[in-house]
C-alpha cells in the first residue's frame, strides 16, 4: 500500500490538502486531517474548530464501484458521511459557502477520507479546498 497526505497551502481561511493511495494489501485506507493540524489564524490566533468543503477534485480507480472512496465528517463516535467520489470528477460547494461540516454526536471539526477498495492496484487521488471555521 502507497498512502500520502499532504496539506498543500494553509492560510487563514482556506486550506488545500491531497490523499493518494494504492491499494497493495487488500486493506481498505484511511486518513483524518484534523482540524488543529492546520494554524491558526494569524488576524487573532484563534484556533480552527472545524473545516468546510469549498471544492474537491478526484480520480478514484475502483474495481468495485461500491467500494468508493468517501469523505466523512470525523467524530469520536459515528461519522457523517459527507461525499462519495468514485471514478473522475469534482464538486464545487463555493457558491453556497462550502459543505458545512454536519457537527455529527461527538463531532471533533476533522475531515477523514476513506478509500473503501480492497483490491490490489486500485488507486485514489483526492484534492480539497477547505474552509478554516473559528466559531
Amino acid at each position: 500500500m502507497t498512502e500520502n497526505a499532504t496539506i498543500q497551502f494553509d492560510g487563514d481561511r482556506k486550506a488545500i490538502v491531497t490523499y493518494t493511495a494504492t491499494i497493495a494489501s487488500t486493506t481498505a485506507e484511511n486518513y483524518t486531517f484534523a482540524k488543529t493540524d492546520f494554524s491558526a489564524s494569524s488576524l487573532n490566533n484563534q484556533a480552527v474548530t472545524r473545516l468546510d468543503i469549498n471544492r474537491v477534485w478526484f480520480n478514484v480507480s475502483a474495481t468495485a464501484p461500491a467500494k468508493a472512496a468517501t469523505i466523512e465528517w470525523d467524530s469520536s463516535g459515528t461519522n457523517e458521511l459527507a461525499l462519495t467520489a468514485i471514478y473522475s470528477g469534482d464538486y464545487d460547494f463555493s457558491s453556497v459557502g462550502g459543505l458545512i461540516n454536519a457537527k455529527p454526536t461527538d463531532w471533533n471539526g476533522g475531515i477523514k477520507i476513506l478509500f473503501n477498495s480492497v483490491t490490489n492496484d486500485d488507486t485514489c487521488s483526492l484534492m480539497l479546498e477547505l474552509l478554516k471555521r473559528y466559531d
